[in-house]
């Protein structure tokens, strides 16, 4: 018994070492997640433009029906995802109405509907917000940017060439003449052109003149 004694001491001493160094390394790997969440979690709070999806802003070229920008055929494209988010623009503190059937035969989309349109005008029936249909053949990010490109094939409001607001289509980017806020369903929210809609948001620019 004696002579198997040292070795057993031994591997008593080898397991504690081996035991040791698992809780080190788990100490180790738990304070890397944790510091990798709160940075996460921090990352989401201050700089939340950086967690947004990549706007898909080709989006407002696409053509339900009738004949396309891009091809000579007349025939659908096959609707995947159709939802509604709602539009509100006050311009130096009066509603700017959106037209009933913006984005509805539109020239390019003669006898079609751009992927982002309007059927009703809601300051025309009294309501602050206006319905955007958005009906595209994917899983698209549609930023709100998108759908002023649409508008904007009717005269103003527009974007700029850089997809800046242009209310007044002058040219002239709307972050040099006004003082622009956003909010989400009530919520502030600051990535304005680049946001991608939801379905059922209420979405509010406001812009006031400098």
């Amino acid at each position: 018994m004696c002579y198997f004694e040292p070795i057993i001491q031994n591997v008593v001493v080898v397991r504690r070492f081996m035991a040791e160094q698992k809780m080190s390394l788990e100490k180790i790997l738990f304070g890397v997640a944790a510091i990798a969440t709160l940075g996460f979690f921090m990352l989401a709070l201050w700089s939340p433009e950086s967690l947004a999806p990549n706007p898909d802003w080709d989006v407002s070229d696409g053509c339900l029906g009738g004949q396309t920008d891009h091809d000579n055929d007349d025939g659908d494209v096959g609707i995947k995802y159709h939802y509604h988010p709602r539009l509100r623009v006050i311009v130096d503190g009066e509603d700017l109405q959106i037209p009933s059937n913006t984005g509805i035969d539109q020239n390019g989309c003669k006898g079609g509907m751009r992927w982002i349109h309007v059927h009703s005008s809601g300051v025309a029936n009294n309501q602050a917000f206006t319905t955007i249909h958005i009906e595209t053949p994917s899983d698209m990010n549609v930023p709100v940017g998108s759908f002023f490109k649409v508008w904007g094939r009717e005269g103003t409001p527009s974007l700029t060439d850089d997809n800046k607001f242009d209310i007044n289509g002058n040219g002239i980017s709307d972050w040099d003449e006004y003082d622009i806020s956003m909010t989400v369903s009530g919520n502030e929210n600051t990535l304005f052109e680049s946001y991608v809609m939801e379905d059922r948001q209420d979405i509010q620019i406001t812009f006031n003149k400098k």
